[in-house]
C-alpha cells in the first residue's frame, strides 16, 4: 500500500469519526434546549403560597417567618408589594416553582419556592419548600419535617 492510499485511509477516518462526533454534539444540545423551563411573569401569588410560614433554623435556634398575600411578600424584615414585586412561575418537568423579585433592586430575587407536603410528628401537613432544602410550616415548631420524595425537586 503506498504513502497515498494510507493517507487517504487516515483522513477517511477521521473524518467519519468528526462527523459522529458533530452529531453527537449536535444532538445533545437540541436535547438541551428542549428541558429548558418555561417561565411567566406575574404580579399576584397562587393560592398554595398565601399564608404565614415558619422554618425553624436549628443552627441559629430562631424562627424565620414567610408571610405571603395575594400581591406582597415579607421575608423577616424585608417586604416587597404592588408594583415593585414581580413573581415569576416557572414551569419544568411536569410541576411549578415560583420565584419572587424586587423591581427596585437588581438581582434581587428571594429564592425558588414550592408547594410540597410534609410530615410532622407523623402527620402530614401542607408546606412550602425553599431551594429544595428548607421547609417552611404553617405553623411553629421545632419537630424536625421530612418532605416527600416526589415534592423534593
Amino acid at each position: 500500500m503506498s504513502v497515498i492510499h494510507k493517507k487517504r485511509h487516515l483522513l477517511i477516518i477521521f473524518g467519519m469519526a468528526a462527523v459522529v462526533l458533530l452529531l453527537t454534539l449536535g444532538y445533545t444540545v437540541v436535547g438541551n434546549a428542549e428541558a429548558s423551563p418555561e417561565v411567566t411573569e406575574s404580579k399576584t401569588l397562587p393560592k398554595s403560597l398565601i399564608g404565614h410560614w415558619y422554618f425553624y433554623d436549628r443552627a441559629r435556634d430562631k424562627f424565620s417567618q414567610l408571610a405571603v398575600t395575594k400581591h406582597s411578600v415579607k421575608i423577616g424584615k424585608q417586604r416587597v408589594a404592588g408594583k415593585n414585586l414581580t413573581v415569576d412561575k416557572i414551569h419544568m418537568a411536569n410541576h411549578y416553582q415560583y420565584s419572587f423579585t424586587d423591581k427596585r433592586h437588581q438581582n434581587a430575587c428571594f429564592a425558588v419556592y414550592h408547594p410540597a407536603k410534609a410530615k410532622v410528628a407523623g402527620k402530614n401537613h401542607r408546606a412550602i419548600l425553599m431551594n429544595g432544602r428548607y421547609v417552611y410550616l404553617p405553623f411553629k415548631t421545632t419537630a424536625t419535617a421530612v418532605v416527600s420524595k416526589a415534592d423534593r425537586y
